[in-house]
């Protein structure tokens, strides 16, 4: 399972009721949603369990989440259990997804202001638009780098809204970002 560029589930608690086996968890019940919903769209053949190798980097990153590669690495070398044979269960998933509510490692989504503050670094003349060239450097040399085919999607994704071979005004790809993509959704 492939989980693709800036890939940000959008999960709904509403699709699974709330009850009290719930209340072992301490996280908001639209967390365990969300959670689940994302461990069953990853368990397309309902084992009931899946692979800490091939499946939970990108699980992980679809429910919000931006580790590094090193960071993929501690989480599981913490919390593979020895008898696992290299498996995770849902309710191993949602115990990771609490553990990482508490230490701030984040079920949040990426926040369009840290986007934006991402960009800003870039733009040396603030004129609010960046060129092709600064955003494939971005995408390929900082953080986790990001290349190829995913770099690629991404570019043609930022030229079908404003145009091929930029600039781009990353102000309104962040606002077509989030609109491709807009996080989870929480009642008020």
């Amino acid at each position: 399972s492939s989980c693709g560029w800036f890939c940000i589930v959008t999960l709904r608690s509403s699709c699974y009721p709330m009850g009290d086996a719930e209340a072992e968890y301490k996280l908001h019940p639209n967390d365990i949603g969300r959670l689940r919903m994302a461990f069953d769209t990853y368990d397309t053949g309902g084992a009931r369990y899946l692979s800490w190798e091939q499946d939970f980097p990108n699980l992980w990153r679809a429910i919000g989440c931006n580790p590094t590669q090193k960071e993929v690495e501690r989480l599981i070398a913490e919390n593979q259990k020895e008898d696992s044979q290299g498996q995770f269960t849902e309710e191993d998933f949602l115990k990771l997804g609490e553990k990482a509510d508490d230490d701030n490692d984040g079920l949040d989504a990426i926040k369009e202001e840290t986007l934006l503050e991402a960009f800003r670094t870039f733009d040396k003349n603030g004129t609010g638009t960046i060129q092709i060239e600064q955003l494939r450097y971005i995408l390929g040399a900082l953080g986790e780098p990001l290349e190829g085919e995913l770099a690629d999607s991404f570019v043609e994704f930022a030229e079908s809204k404003q145009g091929k071979g930029g600039p781009f005004n990353y102000e309104q790809l962040i606002i077509h970002l989030m609109e491709r993509d807009p996080g989870p959704q929480y009642p008020t």
